[in-house]
């Protein structure tokens, strides 16, 4: 199943270079600490998976739809004044606390699929969604209700730090969190001690796992350390506001607890990558 909604730093690409030994070890239960589009999840349907994100607005939209709700396009319209009331109103629910429903995940996803470039944006300080009207020639195709019942019938969907999330009886965890000094811009996300929390994290867990992240030599040190194979990678970066901020670009990507071994051999495009001079 395709993602429900575009968001930035997307896992398609992932999820279909990653299949020869991701089948080959066959999770049956994975955890997306940082859940997004949950694209990588998604991509293969598995048939138990723990979504969690900090974003109550998108965890809201994948609780609904499980639940049954089918989003009606007749109750958008294609307007700017439109769109703006619905970012208000969205964001006015948000800041009040209050228990997030149907209404609120129809907007939530009325708006990540009519602003500009289908960019999801959040300011930092307050974690409003601010991302601007798009021009599109009609309303999109809602996601199919059924469809992610059907695939999401044994997911769990949290929100909350990632760090509360139980990775001990998983066999895969995805680890793809803000990038550093890229995504975390579009985000309210604190990335302080973030990768310093996640190796505590996985500390004690000894199944499969994968993280991505900016290609930075302070990065590829700290998964070394912790037992990971790193590589490179190119990447497409397609969510930018600015032309000039798309197109390929490099990426890392760390391996651990994988059956099979010579990762160059069963996943396209990974490419050695030793820094050398590594600052931490």
């Amino acid at each position: 199943m395709k993602p429900l909604i575009k968001w930035a730093g997307g896992k398609t690409w992932l999820a279909k270079r990653a299949e020869r030994i991701v089948n080959d070890i066959s999770p049956e239960r994975v955890v997306e600490p940082f859940a997004g589009s949950a694209a990588f999840s998604l991509h293969y349907e598995f048939d138990n998976v723990i979504l969690n994100d900090a974003n109550p607005a998108l965890i809201n939209l994948y609780k609904q739809l499980s639940s049954g709700y089918e989003i009606n396009p007749d109750e958008f319209l294609l307007e700017a004044d439109f769109f703006y009331a619905a970012r208000e109103e969205l964001n006015n629910a948000l800041l009040s606390g209050q228990d997030l429903g149907e209404k609120e995940a129809g907007l939530f996803w009325y708006l990540c699929k009519h602003s500009f470039n289908g960019l999801v944006r959040q300011s930092k300080r307050a974690g409003k969604f601010n991302m601007p009207f798009g021009e599109y020639k009609g309303i999109a195709t809602p996601p199919d209700t059924k469809e992610f019942m059907q695939v999401a019938k044994n997911w769990t969907f949290n929100c909350g730090c990632f760090s509360e999330v139980d990775i001990t009886d998983a066999q895969l965890v995805l680890i793809d969190p803000p990038y550093e000094k890229t995504f975390n811009a579009y985000t309210k996300d604190k990335n302080e001690n973030l990768q310093e929390r996640i190796v505590n994290m996985l500390g004690g867990y000894d199944g499969a796992v994968i993280a991505t992240n900016t290609l930075l030599p302070e990065l590829t040190h700290i998964y070394r350390e912790e037992g990971f194979t790193v590589y490179k990678t190119p990447v497409r970066r397609s969510i930018s506001c600015k032309g000039s901020g798309r197109g390929k670009t490099f990426e890392m990507i760390a391996l651990r607890g994988f059956s099979k071994k010579q990762f160059r051999r069963y996943m396209d495009g990974l490419q050695p990558y030793y820094p050398k001079t590594v600052s931490i």
